[in-house]
């Protein structure tokens, strides 16, 4: 009967679900709006029922506890749905879309549903909000053709919601954690893996999911389209599109809720507020401002991935929380395209207290969120963001011998690092977790002031990890060469122990091998468990369960003694002093 009832409802003229994709992410830049014709503005108007193909599955993600995003790509069989930039009267014509998603996979118990347009204007796209939903439950979802019962069906998506901000979690819960996947250096075997485990309950994607430039191509069969820095908006809107035809990365979207956030190469590579360095040249050659290439980079992004506008009126704005119940608090930064200062390695310029790499809103708005996980006794409070975090000393790293600090992440921007942790200890945050992307290699670190102590003292006593902040966890890439270089596994090997005997706080380290970690949450215990694909230049299901690592609540570090990783180098392997009952000896190279 509430079947039946639904169905009867969707064939009543009421009035269209929005389609997201038709908003600007920024109000404060019109150019991103899509306004709707003036017919629009005096009475309602019904978009065109047609033939659709659903060209490029189906994903949802910024799972609330109450309502989830669902998107698809819905092209009208008549069009060609490789050009990805339509002109004049046609491109602005809606079609109609219609959605439902249920509390079962037969569809017998639909919960939310509706109609909905798109168009040319959004590259067919459509992103709509499932509400009404019930939380931490599973639901399956699928879009169809208006009038088309029978046939013209995308295919079926899975989701899930989060506990309501209150909820106790006591069997916990599970991600997976990605970043870096360039097309062209291999197949997105991470994306895969996870999907056919069926191991996580939702994934958390930590920048890079696009690269802008067309190399370096490994992959005769994964040369991205276009062959061509991406400048303009079809450019971006061709490159996702070319992702989303590898297999893995559709099944991942298809089965699972994702919380992304952008790094760089959504735009362009080192991009900050103000521009790129790599970039000028393209940017000269195609007559285009830096504030145009990176509004297309956004707008595509936007369009294409399942993410929320949080707040249409803040300048392209992607920060947000995801409140999991009593059992932690999500914080997805930006720290690359909202208010970032430009990178400099000179010592006075990173340690200027101006400099921001969060920009003074989001920097607030982040204390803000930190005093309310603390305020509700969230166990863990975790900064899911781009870049890395630890004041690591680089100089074992080939490329950065005269550079002792990596300068593109935060210690480049020193006094913004020392205010958030002067936050933390100000607040009392326990449990404080940073997820790490961008780098292209993993490590696991206690956090530590780090040279930030702003005259207070570390105080941070490495064999028992006293004095410890939280802990920073940072994940490799799905497929992007090693941040070490292109190394062999013995050079890359050496290089990793040779970070980990300059860096106390740094306990494990490795580069040569892509892949991903699924984190568990419960409120006892964090353990992430890292896995490393042997090979990205197969689509293939092989991969290495190389390291598990673990912290205790309420402990604000990894937990002793260290575990035995089966690849990379491991603080008590190198260094005697970091196992209990060392005799604090420190190995040579």
């Amino acid at each position: 009967m509430q079947q039946l009832l639904l169905t009867l409802l969707l064939c009543l003229p009421l009035a269209l679900a929005e389609n997201l994709n038709f908003r600007s992410p920024s109000t404060n830049h019109p150019g991103l709006e899509i306004p709707r014709p003036a017919a629009h503005l005096t009475k309602r108007s019904t978009p065109t029922v047609t033939p659709l193909q659903f060209t490029h599955g189906v994903a949802s993600g910024d799972p609330y506890d109450t309502s989830v995003i669902l998107w698809t790509r819905a092209v009208p069989a008549s069009v060609d749905s490789t050009k990805h930039l339509y002109r004049g009267a046609s491109a602005s014509a809606r079609v109609c879309v219609a959605w439902e998603i249920s509390a079962t996979e037969d569809f017998m118990n639909v919960v939310d549903g509706g109609e909905t347009e798109t168009s040319g204007e959004v590259d067919y796209t459509v992103k709509v909000e499932a509400k009404g939903l019930q939380p931490f439950t599973t639901y399956w979802y699928r879009f169809r053709a208006c009038g088309a019962p029978g046939g013209e069906v995308s295919e079926v998506g899975r989701t899930k919601t989060i506990p309501a901000e209150d909820d106790e979690v006591p069997g916990g819960l599970r991600f997976a954690v990605y970043s870096c996947a360039n097309y062209a250096e291999g197949y997105f075997n991470a994306y895969g893996n996870v999907a056919r485990k069926d191991s996580v309950d939702y994934v958390l994607h930590l920048g890079d999911y696009i690269y802008e430039m067309p190399l370096p191509i490994i992959l005769k069969e994964r040369i991205p389209k276009p062959y061509k820095e991406t400048i303009q908006l079809r450019d971006y809107r061709l490159r996702i599109a070319t992702y989303r035809t590898d297999e893995d990365l559709l099944l991942n979207h298809k089965l699972f809720p994702w919380i992304p956030v952008w790094d760089d190469h959504e735009v362009a590579n080192n991009g900050y507020t103000g521009g790129s360095t790599a970039s000028q040249f393209w940017m000269y050659l195609e007559w285009t401002s830096w504030e145009q290439r990176m509004h297309y980079g956004i707008r595509a992004y936007f369009e294409w991935m399942p993410i929320r506008q949080v707040q249409a009126d803040d300048s392209l704005r992607i920060w947000r929380t995801f409140k999991f119940g009593k059992l932690a608090s999500l914080i997805m930064l930006d720290t690359r395209y909202y208010s970032r200062d430009a990178g400099s390695e000179n010592a006075a310029t990173i340690a200027a207290e101006h400099r921001s790499i969060l920009g003074a809103p989001q920097e607030k708005w982040l204390y803000g969120e930190l005093s309310d996980s603390r305020a509700r006794n969230a166990t863990w409070n975790i900064l899911g963001q781009q870049i890395q975090f630890s004041n690591l000393n680089e100089t074992a790293v080939p490329w950065s011998k005269d550079a002792p600090l990596y300068y593109d992440g935060w210690a480049g921007y020193r006094a913004n690092r020392r205010r958030v942790l002067e936050k933390v200890v100000e607040y009392g945050v326990e449990n404080l977790v940073v997820l790490t992307g961008d780098y292209h290699t993993l490590w696991t670190a206690d956090l530590t002031w780090g040279g930030d102590e702003g005259g207070r003292g570390g105080g941070y006593e490495p064999v028992g990890g006293n004095g410890s902040l939280g802990i920073e966890l940072a994940v490799t890439s799905v497929t992007s060469s090693c941040g070490y270089g292109a190394l062999s596994y013995d050079d890359a090997h050496t290089v990793a122990a040779n970070l980990v005997a300059d860096n106390a706080e740094l306990k494990w380290a490795e580069g040569y091998y892509r892949g991903y970690f699924e984190l568990t949450l419960t409120p006892e215990n964090l353990s992430a468990q890292y896995f490393s694909i042997p090979d990205i230049l197969t689509r293939n299901s092989d991969e290495l369960k190389v390291a598990r690592w673990e912290s205790e609540a309420g402990s604000n570090r990894l937990k002793r003694p260290f575990p035995n990783p089966t690849v990379g180098a491991l603080q008590g392997e190198i260094n005697d002093w970091a196992m209990p009952g060392g005799r604090g000896l420190r190995k040579k190279r």
